[in-house]
């Protein structure tokens, strides 16, 4: 949306995909392991995304690599493109990250979604001006949708912290404090707990 994100044009997104290249190019030069992929610091920046980051850009047309604080992002899935990527275009998408997570790293498999599960999400009762995770408790206590999201999303949660265009934040868009806690499902006997 570009009355929200007005720094979000075709140079920017180009930008995205450049960073999102060249962290992968450098992980396999480098001979990383899997580890090293899910949880490097490294990113790469250029004039267009340096002001996300809080950085002084790098001349026209060249790119600086950045090690970013490990407690505000790490890994392939805190680059900006994937999270840019997996998000509606005023918001982010705990929905999008989490089944991002589930089928493209976890390999997990859902079906499709029932053709009137917007409808049923509009139509359910919760407060005004709900956050992320009162969305999520929403939708996991429908009866038709509650299976699958159990699982969808607390992946995707924990990626509140980061908005629609993948910049990290640190309050939602109503200044409220982003709870990234969770626990992923069907990985093990017991739900495995995150922060």
């Amino acid at each position: 949306d570009s009355t929200k994100f007005p720094s979000f044009d075709m140079a920017y997104a180009t930008s995205l995909g450049g960073s999102f290249d060249r962290f992968v190019i450098a992980q396999v030069r480098s001979h990383a392991t899997l580890e090293d992929l899910l949880t490097s610091t490294d990113t790469y920046v250029d004039a267009h995304l340096a002001p996300a980051f809080g950085v002084t850009p790098p001349t026209p047309r060249s790119w600086l690599k950045l090690a970013v604080d490990r407690s505000r992002a790490s890994g392939l899935l805190a680059q900006p493109l994937l999270l840019a990527t997996s998000a509606h275009p005023t918001e982010p998408s705990f929905v999008f990250r989490g089944r991002m997570v589930e089928k493209r790293l976890l390999c997990a498999e859902f079906g499709t979604p029932p053709a009137n599960a917007l409808s049923v999400l509009e139509n359910a009762p919760r407060p005004a001006n709900p956050t992320a995770r009162q969305v999520a408790a929403t939708i996991e206590s429908n009866a038709t949708c509650g299976g699958c999201h159990r699982v969808l999303d607390p992946p995707g949660l924990a990626f509140e912290r980061y908005d629609a265009i993948g910049r990290y934040r640190e309050t939602d868009d109503l200044g409220r404090a982003i709870d990234t806690r969770g626990a992923m499902i069907g990985l093990g006997d017991e739900p495995v707990p995150f922060d």
